[in-house]
């Protein structure tokens, strides 16, 4: 187990931006480790969206893979093993309006139908696919893309930050999940790191 050094939350974070009406706005957050880790088949470094990794995006696929340890059952508990899902790219239009419609929009909207779900620039959608996605345990975890050259290397272009959940708790599947864009974040990564 890595002990924590310092959390860094971003400065912006809100859970409901009460101008925008954003929901988890700027969920992002760095932890230094106190001490190197060691890299094995599960803990690897993952390469930024810089330039370059803007630039592979544009002829990536309309499909990322999510990665993340939460629960691959409803009320159960977080997986033992590291799970990966391919996960389709999701407009924000089309998102917005998944959420909106759905009848599970109570998790994100206590206002009721009413109200309209914003995704914000600084957000990506991705998934939507029955009985597939992110769930409890999920959150905080990479959504990447390969760069497609070398298929060993990937780019961290989300973090998974929220999905639908039923009154119960358990997720939602067939609705997309929203993820932080982490190219928007670049200039706060790079100042708060070095």
């Amino acid at each position: 187990m890595a002990t924590v050094e310092r959390l860094y939350v971003h400065p912006a974070y809100t859970v409901i931006n009460p101008v925008t009406g954003v929901y988890n706005d700027n969920d992002i957050a760095l932890i230094r480790l106190a001490h190197p880790i060691t890299f094995t088949d599960n803990i690897r470094p993952i390469c930024l969206p810089t330039a370059y990794g803007q630039y592979l995006q544009q002829f990536a696929e309309k499909t990322y893979t999510a990665a993340g340890w939460g629960r691959t059952t409803p009320g159960g508990p977080g997986s033992d093993t590291l799970m990966a899902v391919k996960v389709p790219v999701v407009s924000k239009g089309e998102c917005e309006i998944s959420y909106t419609e759905s009848q599970y929009y109570w998790f994100v909207c206590p206002r009721g139908v009413t109200c309209r779900h914003v995704i914000s620039d600084k957000q990506l959608c991705a998934g939507g696919i029955q009985g597939e996605g992110t769930c409890d345990g999920d959150s905080g975890g990479p959504l990447m893309m390969s760069d497609g050259l070398n298929p060993t290397t990937y780019y961290v272009v989300g973090i998974t930050s929220y999905g639908m959940k039923k009154k119960d708790g358990s997720c939602v599947s067939g609705v997309p999940d929203v993820f932080t864009r982490v190219s928007e974040y670049i200039p706060w990564i790079l100042d708060t790191i070095y």
